[in-house]
């Protein structure tokens, strides 16, 4: 999306990344198109707050929630969640701990 941003414009990161994870821009790619590259974390937003506005509405049944949960797996396959995570064959995965 880098690429596809105006000279002066903003590209926003959504997501993390690994430690390890390279962008691959240059300083003078930056500085001569001045774009403006910004994080994102949960959008900005205080996760305290924001996730305490959700569960509310999806324990009345006002949010389904289950239908982006693609995979549940017993806390003993954590590794597997994990590495389906990395390689992006699942949405979302609920890790049962009961």
């Amino acid at each position: 999306m880098y690429d596809a941003t105006r000279p002066g414009g903003t590209v926003c990161l959504v997501g993390a990344g690994s430690r390890t994870d390279e962008s691959g821009l240059s300083m003078a790619e930056l500085v001569l198109n001045e774009k403006a590259v910004l994080p994102s974390s949960y959008g900005g937003d205080n996760v305290r707050r924001a996730f305490a506005e959700i569960i509310d509405p999806w324990r009345a049944g006002r949010i389904d929630l289950d239908s982006v949960i693609t995979h549940h797996l017993p806390l003993t396959d954590i590794n597997e969640a994990i590495r389906q995570m990395h390689t992006g064959e699942v949405l979302r995965t609920v890790i049962d701990i009961v």
